[in-house]
């Protein structure tokens, strides 16, 4: 694919092939109990999960990867009870490629559209676009797959995102020859076709690879935010600079914090920078949390590795005469945290401190008080079901034991 063609406009429409599942229940269990984290696989816990979890006004589901490979997709309604769990590496043809890759970068992202229909992306790095979707509303016993009019060759970090309209967007990288572009497609509330919008961060005039927080959207005003990175090529020493953009209208258009309208796609000349650091060694760690709170300002949070062992994590928000920053402690929390704004005004950052989840009070910049709760093995960082946040004012993270789907509340 030529970056002239990655870069603009085009239509995608999707061919659909039926596949059919056994679906099997299995009863839930007191998500709160002590529990072995030896069967829960860290893919299931990245940063940049977006999301593997997904909560509609009664339903939740999920979509995980069990230590062997296998992804499994499942529904409950909201607030407990049975899950309906599917083999989603038993349908016919296999279309998830499953068993899933030994690579963390082989998420899973699971969402439901503005007419019901349930869609699972993942298990690619670098690789072909793997999609499936239900061929009824809120079913999981039946699946189609998925393909785009122009092929989808090289997709890493898909992500889903909801608008208040019901609008699904679905967000993605694609790299060759170590530069990259930031695409995206919507599907309108009503629509049954994906509608390409185009490139919205585009690495290939500098040959760099843009790498994107958590895709935060105001549930009040619908306004979207981006925060991002830069990498030259795949030297992890060269991720750079943190950018910002906004769009108040679907993704179609996009402008800084400051309301300055922003040519498309962006570049790393053209973005909004809110933390500036050398091209090279700053220690700068790509992917990392973004939300909103509830005054409507984007908070984001950066980890910088210096050397010599100093690790720092950065509060980044929005204040009323720009932009404002806070240095964490690198212990506040392990690997790369996540944030979440609250209904009540607070924000929290997401992590975890060896083999425990933690949520800490950063809402006036530093940190704050701090709640331990759930297990989850080393390594693990936070992804949590944004829709019961928007929808239901929870934060609730999967946290699966094998081919079990077990759901932590953040105690926020």
């Amino acid at each position: 694919m030529s970056r002239r063609t990655i870069g603009w406009v085009m239509r995608a429409v999707a061919v659909l092939v039926p596949v059919v599942a056994v679906v099997v229940i299995v009863a839930s269990t007191r998500e709160e109990a002590a529990r072995s984290t030896q069967a829960t696989d860290v893919r299931n816990g990245r940063v940049f999960i977006q999301d593997n979890l997904w909560s509609t006004e009664t339903e939740q589901y999920a979509v995980w990867v069990a230590p062997d490979g296998t992804p499994f997709a499942g529904k409950r309604a909201r607030g407990g009870g049975a899950w309906r769990i599917e083999n989603l590496g038993a349908l016919p043809g296999n279309p998830l490629a499953a068993p899933t890759e030994n690579d963390e970068h082989n998420v899973y992202a699971i969402a439901v559209d503005g007419r019901g229909y349930v869609h699972v992306i993942g298990n690619m790095h670098n690789g072909p676009l793997r999609y499936i979707r239900s061929r009824r509303p809120r079913d999981l016993a039946s699946w189609e797959t998925g393909r785009l009019a122009e092929p989808a060759t090289s997709v890493t970090y898909p992500r889903l995102v909801a608008l208040p309209d019901g609008t699904l967007l679905f967000w993605r990288r694609e790299s060759t020859s170590g530069a990259g572009v930031i695409l995206l497609d919507a599907l309108g509330p009503g629509a049954d076709q994906w509608e390409h919008i185009g490139a919205v961060l585009d690495g290939t005039t500098t040959g760099e690879i843009p790498y994107v927080h958590d895709v935060a959207v105001d549930p009040r005003s619908g306004v979207i935010h981006l925060m991002f990175e830069w990498r030259a090529g795949r030297d992890v020493a060269t991720t750079n600079d943190v950018g910002y953009a906004r769009s108040g209208d679907g993704g179609r258009s996009w402008e800084t914090s400051a309301r300055r309208e922003l040519a498309l796609p962006i570049t790393h000349r053209t973005a909004e920078v809110v933390l500036d650091t050398p091209p090279s060694g700053s220690g700068l760690v790509n992917d990392g949390g973004l939300t909103v709170a509830a005054d409507g300002r984007p908070h984001g949070a950066v980890v910088l590795d210096r050397t010599g062992g100093r690790r720092t994590i950065v509060h980044l928000w929005r204040g009323r005469a720009g932009w404002r920053r806070e240095d964490l402690d690198g212990s506040t929390v392990g690997w790369r945290p996540g944030i979440a704004g609250t209904r009540d005004g607070k924000v929290w950052l997401l992590g975890a401190q060896d083999d425990h989840l933690v949520a800490v009070d950063v809402t006036n910049g530093a940190a704050g008080a701090q709640r331990t709760f759930g297990s989850v093995p080393r390594r693990w960082e936070v992804s949590y079901d944004t829709q019961a946040l928007a929808r239901h004012g929870r934060v609730e993270i999967l946290v699966p034991e094998g081919r079990r789907p077990l759901v932590v509340t953040a105690p926020i």
